[in-house]
């Protein structure tokens, strides 16, 4: 999960980031790879959101990749990178 300067959540559900309002109300969901599972904004500006995605079967041979997803949003700066 992450959270931006607006207070809206940022939930990571496998194929897709979904997004609410602080008050829990759904916004919308931002498509992804199929595999998705965590996501925070980093960057110099936190305006791009990491994504974790699985690659192959869960367990020891596993293997995550980092994609990026460039936002309009910014994330929160009240707290170290």
């Amino acid at each position: 999960m992450a959270v931006d300067a607006e207070g809206r959540l940022y939930v990571s559900t496998s194929s897709s980031v979904d997004v609410f309002a602080a008050n829990g109300s759904f916004l919308g969901n931002i498509p992804g790879p199929q595999g998705l599972h965590g996501v925070a904004f980093s960057g110099e500006d936190k305006k791009s959101l990491y994504a974790i995605v699985l690659n192959g079967a869960f367990g020891p041979n596993a293997a995550n990749q980092i994609i990026r997803i460039p936002m309009l949003a910014q994330g929160y700066l009240g707290r170290a990178k």
